[in-house]
């Protein structure tokens, strides 16, 4: 379990380090041994993957927004999107709609909107997580 944790941080550094070169491939290996492992050996309804697949679900907006293929792009989108969806749902389900971790999905999926020009829906995210950190 502590080799997921430390592999889910390398993927989070290196995410925030490489965020001005756009070089992501590091961040992306190491988020996706992270959630490799927490499948093994985690319930299907533990937090962390949540948190795992929300870290991918950023990289993998980042790489899209690099990507000059639209189809290739577009698909790095949707794939964000199920997993930022699914990672609000099981943090709800866990936390609660007033948790502060909630909050966080709520903000991350209204940022993926804004990149899928979804502005209706980005606004009702962001006002969400807004909401529950007032």
């Amino acid at each position: 379990m502590k080799t997921a944790v430390a592999h889910e941080d390398l993927a989070y550094a290196t995410y925030v380090y490489d965020y001005n070169n756009g070089n992501y491939a590091k961040s992306l290996e190491h988020a996706e041994r992270s959630i490799a492992i927490v499948n093994n050996l985690l319930a299907p309804d533990h937090l962390l993957h949540a948190s795992t697949s929300r870290l991918r679900a950023l990289i993998l907006e980042e790489l899209a927004f690099d990507e000059i293929n639209t189809r290739r792009k577009d698909k790095l989108l949707r794939e964000a999107q199920e997993l930022h969806n699914r990672s609000l749902k099981l943090c709800r389900s866990i936390l609660g709609e007033e948790n502060i971790q909630t909050a966080k999905h709520y903000g991350n999926l209204g940022r993926l909107y804004q990149s899928m020009n979804k502005f209706d829906s980005a606004e009702k995210m962001h006002r969400r997580a807004i909401r529950i950190k007032e």
